[in-house]
């Protein structure tokens, strides 16, 4: 029996040796767990996101993307939420008066302003003052909001 070495070897010797894998080698069940946990945070991620929006983003992506110029009233309620009539507007008809490039719409006797007070992170709140005419909605630039007053303590 001498003649069959392999028998007599220890079995560390007999084994087939195992390719050793490089580095940047993975297995194809490696990459399927990563690939479904990558996809499970950045799904979490983003529902967090959305569900902690601040008012003023959700506000000002509606102000620049679906109020337009000419707006009825109950349109511009319809989409931002509900208005109050702002107690004082001499300081908003002032500011009109001395900014008129930024007003292309002017200001007429008879227009009249609805304000918006959207929370602005825990503690500051953003004031926007909306200007119509004849119940339709002028002054109105999708960009940004150009009367805005923040409050705070």
């Amino acid at each position: 029996m001498e003649g069959n070495l392999a028998m007599n070897a220890p079995a560390s010797e007999t084994a087939p040796r195992r390719r050793q894998r490089r580095w940047y080698q993975y297995s194809l069940a490696t990459l399927l767990v990563v690939v479904t946990l990558v996809a499970v945070l950045l799904s979490t991620y983003h529902t967090y996101v959305k569900l902690n929006e601040p008012a003023t983003s959700v506000f000002l992506r509606k102000w620049g993307s679906e109020i337009y110029n000419g707006e009825s009233i109950d349109r511009v309620q319809a989409v931002l939420g509900p208005a109050r009539a702002p107690e004082d507007t001499s300081w908003i008809v002032d500011h009109i008066r001395s900014d008129p490039d930024s007003y292309p719409d002017g200001l007429e006797k008879g227009d009249r302003f609805i304000l918006y007070e959207v929370p602005h992170g825990r503690t500051h709140t953003m004031t926007v003052y909306v200007q119509f005419r004849n119940d339709r909605l002028v002054n109105h630039v999708p960009s940004g909001i150009q009367v805005v007053h923040f409050a705070g303590p």
